[in-house]
């Protein structure tokens, strides 16, 4: 069965909100590297669904949801310098303090509301 492009982004912030709240969970566990993980899964049902609205609204202005993402993105870019620096073999491998991993949630959980103030405006 061929889900309708509406179905498949109410899907996408189903799975989303999801992974955010297993990230939470794990989170309050002191499970953080998985929350970590989680929340970027998060982080990429959201904006998959958010992208889904391209053409059913005729020329959509993305313009601000662009500018979201791109805030989320920056905020990401000292975790993906660290990835690249990893240097040898064995601190190629992160490990996420409390901190790190409560940040993490934060910033999704922003991007998320941000994917869904789009989606209202773009799903009219």
């Amino acid at each position: 069965m061929k889900l309708s492009r509406t179905e498949r982004i109410k899907a996408g912030m189903k799975i989303a909100e999801e992974y955010l709240r297993a990230a939470d969970i794990l989170h309050g566990r002191a499970l953080f590297n998985p929350s970590v993980y989680l929340a970027h899964g998060s982080a990429l049902h959201a904006v998959q669904a958010a992208f889904l609205t391209a053409g059913a609204h005729g020329d959509m202005n993305f313009s601000g949801f662009i500018d979201s993402l791109a805030r989320f993105d920056d905020k990401l870019k000292p975790l993906m310098e660290r990835l690249r620096n990893g240097g040898s073999h064995t601190r190629s491998i992160i490990e996420y303090d409390e901190k790190e991993s409560f940040l993490r949630l934060h910033q999704t959980k922003e991007l998320l509301t941000d994917v869904k103030y789009f989606l209202k405006r773009a799903m009219r």
